[in-house]
């Protein structure tokens, strides 16, 4: 074990023959491990974080793998795992390495877990079946890295993500986990964060960046599908990401943002709601505490989108406390609501979905002002859309626009005076709104839709190759080094 050597001070021995490795210009010396076994070492062994090493560290993350290298390391693991000759000839003569190589679910380390079990069960099961079971059901594997070989901090960043949505700034990420931690009394420094993040990169998490913004993504998306129902599962860890919440829609996530009325979340989006309604107390300390702040992980959350996360919230956790914060809240509504498109597109979703929870008298109430802001600003094709969504909550709505024809050519001259005649989906767009308003209010589809401009399509005459003739060759190539690959992993595994 790397902690059995390292603590008989090899930890030193080692970094002082990596530098004199780095002296020789004619050796080498590679190293070869898994991210977070040397983030816990360096976390662990001080000297090991004194001697910066990351000039020298390289993490190959999976979609890197070639299908030619992935299958030479499922022949690797094959071969030393101890399986008797009769289940390698059975499994290669099925052409079963095929499907294990080619599989969403492969990993290294998956395959690893899954060739030592297929040893220890022998001639019991068949070995194709015993692989592709595990890799078809990867949470067995995700639970043993999670339980056995992360640190307490990975393991809370973890449920911290699993709480965030995607692609959320690793800054904000660091501010998440830091309020969790502090809490439950665990060290929350920057360079704790990054440790446990180099932890976690490869096996659970990829580190993205975009411009200046690093960001965190979820190597495969199951994951995210297991961790929210590990949280739903044990309430243990999902106690301390509630008491940590640092931002309100981080509540949204974990109660999934599909519509209470719906009924096809996942099971584990199903399970974590029984857990947090279970949870209330913490549920609703969370929501006091995030819902009037301004910041949100991602962006900043209007009044309309939070009052909306709250309805939905209460449709998942029908409390009373969380129905009273809401109704307080829309009682507070300014007079003039809703000013401005992005109120009013907003405010038409938060109607709906107060309309599907037990609110619907509120919702009404909220229906009349609606109408009224949405026919005094009938001017942009935007605004003939947002109508035409709320005609489907209050039909009634319709009624009270005096000349339809008009409006909707007044829609068309402003699009023909702001688009870009080079934008195709704009013109898409404009052309399905056109359609549905046509359809809604009777009228001559021909004659609006040759109102609007055409779409000026570029020529191309300044092109130096013609891009299908490019995409072709390339085609031709990706076959031809696939059949090359296939072949030679059939010579490989025949000798297995």
């Amino acid at each position: 074990m790397i902690s059995d050597k390292l603590s008989k001070n090899e930890d030193q021995r080692l970094l002082e023959f990596m530098a004199r490795v780095q002296r020789r210009g004619n050796k080498r010396f590679i190293l070869t491990t898994r991210e977070y076994i040397l983030a816990q070492a360096r976390s662990a062994y001080p000297r090991l974080s004194e001697r910066t090493i990351d000039p020298m560290n390289y993490v190959i993350p999976l979609d890197v793998y070639t299908r030619l290298l992935r299958g030479k390391i499922l022949y690797n693991h094959l071969y030393f795992a101890g399986i008797r000759r009769i289940q390698l000839t059975k499994f290669v003569n099925a052409g079963l390495w095929r499907s294990v190589v080619d599989h969403e679910h492969y990993s290294p380390r998956s395959i690893e877990i899954a060739s030592r079990q297929a040893a220890a069960v022998g001639q019991s099961r068949p070995l194709g079946q015993l692989l592709l079971e595990i890799l078809d059901n990867p949470d067995s594997f995700w639970t043993d890295v999670y339980t056995k070989e992360l640190t307490v901090g990975a393991r809370f960043l973890l449920c911290v993500l699993a709480s965030l949505p995607e692609q959320t700034a690793f800054d904000k990420v660091q501010q998440a986990w830091a309020e969790t931690m502090q809490i439950n009394g665990w060290p929350d420094t920057r360079p704790v964060f990054e440790t446990v993040a180099d932890e976690l990169e490869g096996t659970f998490v990829t580190i993205e960046r975009a411009y200046a913004t690093r960001y965190f993504e979820f190597v495969k998306p199951a994951i995210r599908d297991w961790l929210t129902g590990w949280l739903g599962d044990h309430p243990e860890d999902l106690a301390p990401i509630l008491g940590g919440i640092t931002f309100f829609d981080q509540i949204e996530v974990l109660a999934s943002s599909r519509d209470p009325d719906l009924g096809d979340a996942p099971a584990s989006h199903r399970k974590l709601r029984s857990r947090l309604a279970r949870s209330v107390r913490l549920v609703r300390l969370a929501v006091e505490r995030t819902l009037d702040e301004e910041s949100a992980s991602r962006w900043e959350y209007g009044r309309e989108v939070r009052l909306t996360a709250l309805a939905r919230l209460y449709g998942v956790i029908p409390d009373l406390e969380l129905k009273q914060m809401l109704v307080e809240r829309l009682g507070k509504l300014p007079s003039d609501w809703p000013t401005g498109y992005l109120r009013r597109h907003s405010g038409v979703t938060l109607i709906r979905i107060l309309r599907s929870v037990d609110l619907a008298d509120t919702a009404e109430k909220l229906i009349a002002r609606m109408s009224s802001a949405l026919v005094d600003s009938m001017m942009t094709l935007d605004d003939m859309n947002l109508l035409i969504t709320f005609a489907g909550i209050s039909p009634e709505i319709l009624k009270q626009i005096d000349d339809p024809d008009a409006a909707l050519d007044a829609a068309i001259s402003d699009f023909n005076d702001t688009v870009d005649p080079s934008e195709e989906t704009q013109y898409d767009y404009a052309e399905s709104v056109v359609r549905n308003a046509a359809a809604l209010f009777d009228l001559p589809v021909g004659r609006h839709l040759a109102n609007m401009s055409e779409y000026e399509e570029e020529d191309g005459s300044d092109a130096q190759y013609d891009p299908s003739d490019m995409a072709f060759d390339a085609h031709k190539d990706a076959v031809a080094d696939e059949q090359m690959e296939d072949a030679e992993l059939e010579r490989l595994f025949a000798s297995l």
